[in-house]
């Protein structure tokens, strides 16, 4: 899809399937791009003085969600239209944010710069934060079950890495996994599985 002499990374495939977003340093700062793929010239959909990263696209493909990192700016997460524009800030001191499957929500970790982070969802259409888990040692990547009701997030578990299941509603968890290193879940809308590294 993508050969340039630059270096590509965090790939991210539409809701239609039809395009990448991805990172990348065309232009001399690593900006997010977008391009169809079946090929063509790639669009930048930010511009700025900070690096961009980890690119997740709203259910309906208008939005893009990214982490910002920039001179004296702590992690940041931002939404842009698919055409560009001002971004919209959605959290300071945050990472790792995905939206859930209806659009209504984003779930985040924060804050990004401590080992010992919060499980925060942010309702979109309140723009109110829900703290699920609070104080937990190593969390990160979260990731919503289809119906939105569940996150699998990782974290520490004892002296272990694992993957923790969180009700949205109670903020009630349970361990899934606690055998050696896990992480990077990502849930799967069409199978309902779990995928993880």
């Amino acid at each position: 899809v993508v050969t340039t002499p630059e270096v590509e990374h965090d790939p991210a495939l539409s809701p239609a399937g039809d395009s990448i977003a991805y990172v990348s340093k065309i232009t001399g700062g690593w900006e997010i791009y977008v391009r169809s793929v079946n090929g063509g010239a790639p669009q930048a959909v930010t511009q700025s003085p900070g690096t961009e990263e980890n690119p997740k696209w709203s259910p309906d493909g208008k939005e893009i969600l990214y982490t910002y990192r920039g001179p004296g700016v702590p992690s940041t997460l931002f939404t842009v239209t698919l055409a560009g524009g001002i971004p919209q800030k959605i959290a300071d001191h945050a990472l790792d944010g995905q939206w859930s499957a209806d659009g209504n929500s984003i779930c985040y970790v924060a804050p990004a710069e401590e080992e010992i982070r919060s499980l925060i969802v942010l309702d979109t259409k309140e723009s109110k934060t829900k703290t699920l888990l609070q104080s937990q040692k190593g969390l990160a990547h979260p990731s919503f079950s289809k119906d939105g009701k569940e996150i699998v997030v990782e974290a520490d578990i004892g002296n272990k890495h694992g993957l923790l299941l969180v009700d949205v509603e109670s903020g009630d968890h349970k361990t899934l996994t606690s055998d050696a290193f896990d992480y990077y879940p990502s849930w799967s809308w069409m199978t309902g599985n779990i995928l993880f590294s």
